[in-house]
């Protein structure tokens, strides 16, 4: 166990899910993970990485709190409003949500193309591996779609 997860296991009272997830991430070796407690009701942790995609080193969270809901967020393009008016790029991210039903996409107010997607489960039934299982299928997804996006959003 790295220094910041044992600070982030004394800042946060026990959750039972975040502690199934460092449990997984170890005893599977997933390694490139660093998580940050946050001060909230939830009694969140905020597990950040990056998934590279075409070159591009892709920010992602998983936010695990005492709440059902486990939220992957991942931000997909940034700058994207640089190309593309927010207007435009909302409706594009509209035509992905159609497309990509499990997946949410959505302009940031920074003018960010960012997706998410909720996997949820009770305190009993979470599962660590179904939520790597997710980020590996998103990285599947943006491997494939990643050009689509550029071109979309810088060249059409």
């Amino acid at each position: 166990m790295t220094e910041n997860q044992e600070s982030v296991k004394e800042t946060v009272k026990e959750n039972v899910k975040v502690t199934a997830f460092e449990k997984y991430l170890i005893d599977n070796k997933v390694e490139g993970f660093a998580s940050r407690a946050v001060t909230d009701q939830l009694n969140s942790v905020v597990f950040h990485s990056n998934l590279a995609v075409k070159g591009q080193n892709l920010p992602v969270a998983v936010i695990i709190d005492d709440s059902v809901y486990t939220m992957i967020q991942i931000q997909a393009v940034s700058g994207a409003a640089s190309g593309k008016s927010p207007q435009e790029l909302a409706i594009y991210a509209n035509e992905l949500n159609q497309t990509y039903r499990m997946l949410k996409y959505q302009v940031t107010p920074e003018g960010n193309l960012a997706l998410s997607c909720c996997v949820a489960s009770d305190h009993d039934n979470f599962e660590p591996k179904l939520v790597i299982g997710i980020l590996d299928q998103i990285l599947q997804h943006l491997n494939e779609e990643y050009p689509n996006f550029m071109r979309k959003i810088w060249t059409e």
